[in-house]
């Protein structure tokens, strides 16, 4: 399945997806929500299927979040069930992905900011992985103009060591790499140039099932010599 703003096919037993809109930052549009939902959704029972993998190419951005503009213009123009749909659509996603019975392997570079991190978080609870680079930048910052943290990242926020979350959930404070990794909202690293080698390597390498498919990715994020350290984290000093 291909649309203007997204790419989604199977390859050696794995689900991909890519999202393509650069110019806004991958920014979901409602489109974009119900083909990984539709995806997702004929992904779950299909035996084929062992893992699903999300990401972009575009090192700018994984995604930054919901598409702003359109909810924008929707509210402008009165129009409240299109704005309520939109966020309907995208709640179910976020549950889908965190009950998805697969592993769901999230790759986050770039910009990485509310809806993308609904797109991606839930990928711990279903025995996969999110991956950051060094050009990661996650963060919520709805808190920043009044609004609470949605997309069911206050259940990650929760959770986070120590003081973090609560820290992360009052500023919309962005992290990096090893931020991410010391918050527990990110399980690996992977440099933003070994992303085409990983993709291209799953898309051709044989594996029996999803737990080989995630042990692959795993030992491809064990290669790099200087990787982030959590602990030398701005954050570490609120996860004690």
């Amino acid at each position: 399945m291909t649309t203007e703003d997204i790419r989604i096919d199977t390859a050696n037993g794995i689900g991909f997806i890519a999202l393509d809109r650069p110019k806004a930052l991958n920014a979901l549009t409602a489109p974009m929500l119900r083909a990984i939902s539709e995806a997702l959704r004929a992904w779950r029972h299909d035996q084929a299927i062992r893992a699903v993998v999300v990401y972009s190419p575009h090192v700018r951005a994984f995604c930054a979040g919901g598409d702003i503009r359109f909810l924008y213009e929707s509210a402008k123009a009165g129009e409240r069930e299109a704005i309520d749909a939109f966020f309907t659509d995208e709640y179910k996603l976020n549950h889908a992905i965190f009950t998805f019975p697969k592993p769901y392997i999230a790759v986050v570079n770039g910009v990485v900011m509310g809806g993308g991190m609904g797109i991606s978080q839930g990928a711990h609870h279903t025995g996969g992985l999110r991956l950051v680079t060094q050009s990661t930048r996650m963060a919520m910052p709805e808190t920043r103009i009044g609004l609470f943290p949605d997309v069911g990242v206050s259940w990650f926020l929760a959770r986070a060591p120590g003081a973090i979350g609560r820290y992360l959930a009052a500023t919309g404070a962005s992290m990096a790499d090893a931020d991410a990794l010391c918050a527990r909202m990110a399980d690996a690293y992977l440099e933003d140039d070994g992303l085409p080698g990983l993709i291209e390597s799953l898309r051709h390498q044989r594996f029996l099932d999803g737990v080989e498919i995630v042990r692959f990715v795993q030992n491809e994020t064990t290669k790099y010599k200087v990787s982030p350290i959590p602990e030398m984290s701005a954050l570490a000093g609120g996860a004690r």
